[in-house]
This record gives C-alpha cells, structure tokens and sequence, in this order.
C-alpha cells in the first residue's frame, strides 16, 4: 500500500477501537515507518494521528509505535529548515510559533526558555515602540534615543547587552513602577509579538506531558455512563495537593501546552503554586486545577482554571467560576482529539468541580456553543452540552431545541443548519445537580454597576478615598481594628469587598457571629488559596442574600 494511502486509511479509522482496528493500525504504521511522509501538511496530518493515539491507545505496541513516530516527526524537522518553515505555529517540536503573550506570560518565557524567545520584527523601526521607549529608559539614555544611525531594533538589541531582547522589553516594562494591571495595559498597547524556538525534545504538542501514572489502553470503543448526573456525583478518591517542585512543574506544563497553541488564560498564567491539585481519574484521565495568585482573582466571584490529560497528553483545559451553589463552566477540548473521549473527560471536569466547589447547578455561556464563536457553530458544540444533560434557560429556546434534537433523531446522518445553532446560542445553558433554585442568581453584572453607582454618587469618582472611607467604615462594624496589619493581599481583598459590604443597610444588627463570619470571608478574598474564600460564600447564606438584594435595586 502507498505510504499516501496507508495515511488515509490511518486517518479513516482513528476512532475504531478493538482488535481487528488495533492490528490495522499498527499494520499502517510500520508502513510509514518504512516510508514516512516528508511534506508539511502530511507530517502534520501524522504527527496528530499518533498524538491522538498517544492519548488513546489500543495497547503498549500501538503506544511504542506512535511514541516512535513522534520521535522521528521532531528529529525530520530539525534536519529539514524547509519542513521547519512550513510547519510554523504548528506547536510541533523543533518549530517556532508566534504568540502575543501577557507581560506575565513573556515573563516566564524569557525567564525558562533564554534566547529561545524573541521579539518578532516585522521591520527595522517600530514607531510605537519609539514613542514608548522614554518610558522604559532612563533619563540618562534618552539623548541617544534620538541617534538616527540606529534602527529600533539595533537600539534594543544595543541596551539588552546581549540578553534576548524579548527580555529586555519585559523587564523595562516592569520597571516603570506603579500597578501591576497599568504595567500590563502598557505592555499589552505595545502590541509586540514574540516568536518562540521550540527545542527538538523540550516542551512542545509533540511532547508536553503531565505527571506519571500507569496507561490505560483504550481495547474496545469508550462507553457512554448511564448516567451522567450520577457520573458527575461520583466520589474521588484520589486526590493530590501537589506543593513546590511538582506544583511549579505542573504549572509550567499548562502554561506551556496553551502557549505552543497561541493561547493563554488567566488561571494559567497567573496560577497560584499553593494551590493546585491534581485529580487522578478513570480511563487514564487526569484533572489538573490551578487556583489564581492574590492580587490577579477576581474582585467577587472566583476563576479556578483546569488542564485535562488524558494518558499524560493534554488534550484540553477551561475553567470554572464557582459562586455559592453555582458554577459557571467552559472547555475546550483540543481539535486534534475531538471524537476519542470527549463527553466521559467533560463528565470528569464537572466531577472535579462539583467534588471542589459542592456545585449544585452548572452554567455554560453561550460563547462555548456558538455566539460570536463560528468555530463552536461548525463543529455543533450545542449538542456535545445536549448529551451532558445542559438545558436552554429559555423556555422558548429549550423548546426549539427539544424540535430540533427530535428532528435531527429522526434523520440519519442529518446535522442542525448554522442558523438553528445561532438561535440557540442566544442564552446560556444549565445543568441542575439539585432542585432548580427557588431564589434567582445573583447577577454580578447588576452588583458592579451598584457599585459605580455608589461610588460615584457618594464619593464623586473618587476610587482611592471610596476604598479608604469604606473600608474604614465597615472595619468599624466589623470589628476588625487590626485589618492594616494584614498581609497587602488581604488587606485589598478586604477594601474592595467593603466598598460593597458598606451598601448592606442592615449590617450593625447582623449578629456577632454572622459579622465574625463575615470578615473571615473577606479576608480570605485575598488569603494563601481561593478555595477558603469559596466555601466561605457558601456557608454565608446572608451574604448572598444582600447580594442579591443590591444585585436587585
């Protein structure tokens, strides 16, 4: 067979799983080992194939086999700069990829990976770079700013002394001095690429890996649980609260398997190494959660953010916002092993969110299903929720989609028009765990704007005397006559959670108790791990309830 056929036929049984499919497979690969493909796009086409089954293996032979491949796919492009050009951004070892990185995230780039890391210059000059570089000078160097036998570039690479000059750019930026989010707002208006050598054996799609653990062998077709609320319900057993080396690694593994595909989010980026845990799971499934450092969380709600491993590949990572029973929820499982597992690792995030947070209902924003989101649209990522047990909030819309799953049912082979997925991304999705909530949830958009509001009404825009005033003011109720002795980060957690607090009208007759408890909560806003924080909100029934009445004016 033609190593281009034998290829294809790879390809065509991907997502057959059993004896006679696992022989086939390896039969098609020792075929291309003899002749393997030396063009971009079928080096690609390859390279995902054996990723895909890296992740989901009939058994150790097909694992060596793909592994091997793998192997010869990064030392084919370090032989070949033509092979290495065409497969630009592709994240496959021995490649570049050109990503637009947060300050934070250059940081650790140029900070783990040297001179790997520079900036991407589409010219010599970069006027914008020229209005910004007196900012990131010293005074002293500015006359020579002015030199006009030197590009920008060559000033750059002059100053940064031989470092990368990636580098250079993120520590001047950082030397500005003043709020960790304006120094991001400054780095980010300078709209400044970088282009990331990506090493022959080091981190990479081909070779980013999570912890070890023993391989579970995909022998037959993955079967669909009976049920998926009950799935979700499920106890964990083995959980670990992973601390220093291995939690910093693991970070690391995150951070770098979204950077390699152009990507970056939050809770990777700026993960808290005190809190994160990994969850060993069924059928070789892994869910690794990264809490968020104090100072970058989010002012009221909470963002713990996840990657999903599969045999140690990760094939995907999202997040969830938990408040009080609910759970926002978001994945984004990787194109190159959609169709393997999906819905049973989806089934495995929401256990790890409901065992973590006690959820009782998850929501889906309508952007991981189709608004403003064509790729969710073409690939009908509604119905991949559907099959999870999540509902249209809308009556109208969960009655269009109840027609349209019918339809669909009765129709072999038939797919939904875009223009159905569009309408039925025009609400949120949900999954109750527990009787439908009697109160409405709280709608943090609302509380923001009372907020501005107040502070705007009472103190005139002014957002630093509003943060002092306030929370002097509910210190006072509070009892809390020591709180600016606290660690910076609580003590900010605390002021901003007060300018809301002092809004609460009944709050001198709460109970001394419930006031104990109540600045536990905030405090921990700002503590050593957001989980605190989390179950805190949980337990505060009244908190919630002022919430929602602010939420409510």
């Amino acid at each position: 067979m033609p190593a281009r056929d034998a290829l294809e036929t790879l390809e065509a049984i991907r997502s057959e799983f059993g004896p006679r499919a696992a022989r086939r497979r390896r039969a098609l690969l020792r075929r291309l080992g003899r002749e393997p493909p030396d063009d971009a796009s079928r080096v690609r086409r390859l390279h995902d194939l054996c990723l895909f089954h890296a992740a989901f293996p009939d058994d150790s032979q097909t694992f060596a086999l793909v592994s091997a491949h793998l192997r010869r796919i990064a030392d084919a492009v370090r032989r070949a700069p033509r092979l290495r050009r065409a497969l630009e951004d592709s994240g496959i070892a021995g490649t570049r990829v050109d990503l637009a990185p947060s300050r934070a995230l250059a940081a650790w780039l140029t900070r783990r990976f040297g001179r790997h890391v520079r900036l991407a210059w589409e010219s010599e000059d970069d006027e914008e770079m020229e209005r910004v570089l007196p900012l990131l000078t010293r005074r002293v160097e500015r006359d020579g700013l002015i030199e006009e036998s030197l590009t920008t570039r060559e000033w750059i690479r002059r100053a940064s002394g031989g470092a990368s000059d990636a580098a250079w750019l993120v520590r001047a930026a950082g030397s500005i001095g003043g709020d960790e989010e304006v120094l991001d707002y400054v780095f980010q208006s300078l709209d400044r690429r970088v282009w990331w050598d990506l090493p022959p054996r080091g981190p990479s799609r081909t070779f980013l890996r999570g912890p070890a653990r023993a391989i579970h062998f995909q022998r037959r077709p993955p079967p669909r649980p009976e049920s998926i609320e009950a799935e979700i319900h499920r106890p964990i057993e083995r959980v670990a609260r992973l601390r220093g080396s291995p939690a910093r690694r693991l970070i690391d593994t995150a951070r770098a398997t979204l950077a390699v595909r152009l990507r970056e989010t939050d809770p990777f980026t700026y993960a808290n190494p005190d809190e994160v845990v990994l969850y060993r799971l069924d059928r070789g499934i892994d869910v690794a959660m990264f809490g968020m450092s104090p100072g970058r969380r989010l002012p009221i709600e909470s963002f713990f953010g996840f990657l999903l491993l599969k045999n140690r590949v990760p094939i995907g990572y999202g997040g969830g916002w938990p408040f009080g029973a609910r759970c926002e929820i978001g994945v984004n499982i990787f194109e190159s092993f959609r169709g393997g597992d999906s819905l049973f690792a989806f089934a495995q995030v929401l256990r790890v969110y409901r065992h973590a947070f006690a959820a009782e209902r998850f929501y889906v924003d309508p952007f991981q299903f189709g608004a403003g989101n064509t790729e969710a649209i073409r690939s009908g990522a509604f119905w991949f929720y559907w099959r999870l047990g999540f509902r249209p909030v809308e009556p109208r819309l969960a009655a269009l989609a109840s027609q349209e799953a019918a339809r669909v049912a009765s129709r072999r082979g038939d797919r939904s028009p875009p223009s159905v997925l569009r309408r039925l991304a025009g609400a949120r999705l949900v999954l109750h765990l527990a009787p439908a909530p009697r109160e409405p949830d709280i709608d943090l958009r609302r509380v923001g704007l009372a907020a501005t509001d107040v502070l705007a009404r009472r103190f005139g825009g002014d957002h630093r005397r509003a943060l002092d005033r306030c929370a002097a003011t509910v210190a006072r109720r509070l009892g809390a006559a020591g709180w600016m002795r606290w660690p910076v980060r609580q003590r900010e957690a605390f002021a901003e959670l007060a300018v809301l607090v002092a809004m609460i009208p009944d709050l001198p007759r709460w109970s001394a108790a419930e006031r104990r408890a109540l600045l536990k909560l905030m405090r921990a806003k700002g503590g050593p791990r957001e989980t605190a924080y989390v179950r805190a909100v949980q337990m505060r029934g009244r908190f919630l309830q002022a919430l929602r009445d602010i939420s409510a004016r």
